[in-house]
C-alpha cells in the first residue's frame, strides 16, 4: 500500500519538476460568457430525515459573467438555496459570490466512533432544525486565472432538535434546542498552471487553504485547518488526460472547548448525565474530539473517496491520493436546446478512476489503514463555464452514483 502512495507522489513529483516542461499556453478566454440555463427537478432522500423533490434553476452569463442559480425543496424538508455569483467589481480582476440557504431541517450521519475503524451501518443522524446560512466570497484574478486570491466569509444558526436511528426512528427528542450561532472564513491562494482553467488537459495546479471555524460559546473550540491540493495533468496522445491528485488536510485547536463530557451531554440536551446509552454515548464522545482535536476535511463523497457517502470518514487528519484517465470523445462546439436545458456542449468524456484516502485523529496513525474507490464516469463539458458529471464508484461498503457540477478534487466541494 505505502509503495503505491509513493509511486503516485514520485509521478506527479517527476512530471512537475521535468526540466523539459514548459508553462502551457492557455487555450482560449478564461471567463467564459456564453449564457446557457438549467430547469430540473432532483429527487431526494436523506437517511433519517425523509424524501421529496427539490426544484433547481440556473442561468450562467446573463448580465455579463453573471451566474444565477435558485433551488425550493418541498417534502419532508422545506427550504431554499439561493446564489449570485461573478459579480464583477473590476472586470476580470476582482468577483463576488453570494449565497443564501434556508431549510427547515436537515441531517447529518454521525458515526459511532472517528477514523476508518466502524461499521458502515453503525451511524445515527443528527437532525438539525432553524438552519440558515449566508456566505460571500471574493476573488482576486491575475494572468488569465493563473493564480487567485480567495476570501470567503459565513454566518448562520441552527439547532439540534433530535437524534435518530438510520431508519428515522426517534431515539432522542431534543425539541427545546436553541439555535447555535457560527462564523467561518476561508482564505486560500490558487497557482493555476494549466492550459485551461474550465478543462485541463496538461500542467498542474496546486492550492493552499486556512479555514477557521470560530466558536461564539465556550463549549465548542475554536480551531483552523490548513488544506493543500495538488493536481497534475499529463496529455495522452494529444487527445486524453491522466489526472493525478494529493491532498492533504490538518486541524490545528487554538483554544479546545468544553471537555467535561456530562457538561457536554447536559450542553447537548441529554438527560443522561454519565450514564447515556451507546448511541448517545458516541455522540458525546465524538464532541468531545471535536472540542479537543477539531476536525480535518472528512473523506467520502463526491469530491474525494466517492464509493463512500459524504462526510464518512472523519478525524484530526486525512490524506487522499487519485488518478483519472479522461477518454475525450467529443471537443466540438455543439450547441443544444432542450427546453429544460440550453447551452452549448465543447466537450465529452468517459473517466476511469481511482482512489485511496485515510484518516486519523493522531497525524502517525495515517496510512495504518486505508479505503479505497474506484469507478467510471461521464462528464459534458460546456461553453458556460459548467461542468456536467455522472460518476459511479464502487469500494468495501457498496456503490455510490455522484451527480454534480465540476471535476472530482476541485475546493467547491472540500
Amino acid at each position: 500500500m505505502k509503495k503505491a502512495v509513493v509511486l503516485i507522489f514520485l509521478t506527479c513529483h517527476w512530471f512537475l519538476h521535468a526540466s523539459t516542461w514548459e508553462l502551457p499556453e492557455r487555450r482560449g478566454k478564461q471567463f467564459l460568457n456564453e449564457p446557457g440555463y438549467l430547469v430540473l427537478p432532483v429527487p431526494y432522500s436523506l437517511p433519517g430525515i425523509g424524501e421529496g423533490v427539490g426544484f433547481f434553476t440556473s442561468f450562467n452569463n446573463y448580465y455579463g459573467n453573471m451566474d444565477i442559480f435558485a433551488m425550493k425543496l418541498t417534502g419532508d424538508v422545506d427550504g431554499e438555496f439561493f446564489g449570485i455569483w461573478d459579480v464583477f467589481l473590476i472586470k476580470e480582476m476582482l468577483f463576488l459570490d453570494f449565497t443564501y440557504q434556508n431549510l427547515n431541517k436537515f441531517g447529518v450521519s454521525s458515526y459511532s466512533t472517528r477514523g476508518l475503524n466502524d461499521d458502515a451501518d453503525n451511524f445515527s443522524v443528527l437532525e438539525f432544525n432553524q438552519f440558515q446560512n449566508r456566505s460571500l466570497k471574493a476573488t482576486l484574478s491575475f494572468f488569465e486565472r493563473r493564480l487567485e486570491f480567495i476570501g470567503r466569509f459565513s454566518q448562520g444558526h441552527s439547532a439540534l432538535v433530535a437524534i435518530r436511528d438510520n431508519d428515522g426512528g426517534l431515539i432522542e427528542d431534543l425539541s427545546g434546542a436553541q439555535p447555535t450561532d457560527t462564523k467561518g472564513r476561508v482564505l486560500s491562494t490558487i497557482i493555476d498552471l494549466t492550459d485551461d482553467r474550465q478543462n485541463p488537459i496538461k500542467g498542474f495546479k496546486t492550492e493552499v487553504e486556512y479555514r477557521e471555524s470560530k466558536a461564539q460559546t465556550d463549549f465548542n473550540p475554536d480551531y483552523y485547518t490548513i488544506n493543500f491540493n495538488l493536481t497534475g495533468y499529463i496529455p495522452v496522445n494529444n487527445k486524453d488526460t491522466i489526472v493525478f491528485n494529493a491532498f492533504r488536510s490538518d486541524a490545528h485547536v487554538t483554544r479546545m472547548g468544553e471537555t467535561d463530557k456530562s457538561v457536554i451531554a447536559t450542553q447537548l440536551g441529554f438527560g443522561c448525565g454519565g450514564s447515556c446509552n451507546p448511541t448517545i454515548q458516541s455522540v458525546i464522545d465524538n464532541k468531545y474530539k471535536e472540542n479537543t482535536l477539531g476536525n480535518a476535511q472528512s473523506m467520502g463523497g463526491a469530491s474525494r473517496l466517492r464509493s463512500f457517502p459524504s462526510g464518512r470518514f472523519i478525524a484530526a487528519h486525512s490524506e487522499a491520493f487519485g488518478v483519472e484517465y479522461r477518454w475525450n470523445l467529443s471537443a466540438e462546439r455543439k450547441p443544444f436546446d432542450l427546453f429544460v436545458m440550453k447551452d452549448i456542449r465543447t466537450g465529452m468524456q468517459f473517466a476511469f478512476f481511482h482512489e485511496l484516502a485515510t484518516v486519523a485523529d493522531d497525524r502517525q496513525d495515517l496510512w495504518s489503514d486505508v479505503r479505497h474507490s474506484s469507478g467510471v464516469g461521464a462528464r459534458f463539458v460546456m461553453g458556460s463555464g459548467v461542468v456536467y458529471r455522472f460518476d459511479f464508484a464502487t469500494g468495501s461498503e457498496g456503490n455510490e452514483v455522484s451527480i454534480i457540477v465540476d471535476y472530482p478534487w476541485e475546493s467547491n466541494y472540500q
